[in-house]
């Protein structure tokens, strides 16, 4: 949890290292792959326009930099941070991480005020990010 404060898990979910990430979806669901993220952010910007493609996939209510949040996509990012290799805490509030997978090699995708859903570079288990589950095909 955020800070290790219990109440911001039932506020933003849980933030997990990489091991942890790669059992964190149930039976029969898993880790969207790189091209999905970014198949679903191209996606977003088409349906939704360019202008700011962060907007539709935004938490009404949930951001604190100013930026709109219209939830259109129904994505529902809540800004959760994340946890640095160092165990310090940053980015609540502003800052949503996910982890993308992309042939066993695990990457984060960053949606804030200045990134539209854009891969990270290559981060190992050190790090704490949020997950998002697909349904296997």
């Amino acid at each position: 949890c955020y800070d290790d404060i219990p109440a911001n898990c039932d506020k933003y979910g849980r933030l997990y290292q990489e091991e942890d990430a790669i059992k964190a979806c149930p039976s029969g669901w898993r880790i969207p792959t790189d091209e999905e993220w970014a198949a679903m952010r191209n996606t977003v910007k088409a349906e939704f326009g360019v202008s700011d493609a962060n907007a539709p996939l935004r938490a009404i209510g949930a951001w604190e930099d100013k930026i709109a949040a219209t939830n259109a996509s129904g994505f529902s990012a809540l800004p959760a941070g994340y946890r640095a290799k160092t165990g310090q805490y940053d980015g609540e509030g502003t800052k949503a991480y996910f982890w993308g997978e992309n042939s066993m090699l695990y990457y984060g995708w960053l949606l804030s005020k200045e990134y539209e859903l854009d891969k990270e570079s290559l981060i190992r288990g050190y790090y704490a990010y949020s997950v998002r589950c697909i349904l296997s095909e």
